[in-house]
């Protein structure tokens, strides 16, 4: 969490007032870069996972060193 409050997490989020919800709808940025310098999409790393029949939803997490 960052001085002013606010989670960086990299997500889009939309906000409902009325529910006072938070919902992600999608990312600021989609891919990663791993310590040897390759870039990777997170969609491709969750459409690998998810191709089997025990997932039905996944959570990527990336943190630069």
């Amino acid at each position: 969490m960052t001085e002013d409050g606010w989670l960086k997490t990299g997500d889009v989020a939309a906000l409902n007032p009325k529910t006072k919800s938070m919902s992600i709808i999608d990312r600021k940025k989609n891919i990663f870069k791993l310590q040897q310098g390759e870039y990777v999409a997170a969609e491709k790393v969750e459409n690998t996972y998810l191709k089997g029949d025990k997932l039905a939803e996944l959570y990527i997490h990336g943190e630069s060193t």
